[in-house]
């Protein structure tokens, strides 16, 4: 059995600037809305931006994962080796490939400055259970970076 404590997610800390960006691009969005006069595009995006606002606002929480005989826990919550075809590890994540394509991969981050004995074990872990497959940037993560969210 191995755990470990990571974040939820990657968390980018945004400045004034970005919330000012992200205000912008959804004024601007409006105003487009409202000159072709369509209110359902213009709701949306009042909507969208202030989700937009609140989400970027939120930090991410610490949450323990346990890799054991059965599968990865996250937190209490069970994911069955069965689901998974594949995994692949980064420098800061771990991401396992589901069987089913309507949502590919579960991406599980690393603690920052962990050990290489602990990712080498991770890894020994999951290869008495699944396949090592090549790494994936998905473009939802890469578009993520990019605009810092």
């Amino acid at each position: 059995m191995i755990q470990w404590q990571a974040l939820e997610y990657r968390y980018h800390r945004k400045t004034l600037d970005w919330f000012v960006g992200v205000i912008g691009v959804a004024l601007i969005l409006l105003i487009i809305a409202l000159w072709q006069r369509n209110l359902l595009f213009a709701i949306f995006i009042v909507i969208a931006g202030i989700l937009v606002v609140v989400w970027a606002r939120e930090r991410p929480r610490q949450i323990q994962f346990t890799l054991d005989k059965k599968g990865l826990w996250i937190g209490r919550r069970l994911h069955d080796y069965r689901r998974f075809d594949g995994f692949a590890l980064s420098e800061t994540q771990l991401q396992l490939r589901y069987k089913r394509h309507l949502r590919p991969y579960l991406t599980v981050h690393l603690p920052r400055g962990r050990p290489e004995k602990k990712i080498k074990a991770i890894q020994e872990q999951l290869l008495a259970f699944l396949p090592e497959i090549e790494y994936n940037e998905s473009l939802i993560e890469a578009l993520a970076d990019w605009v810092g969210f």
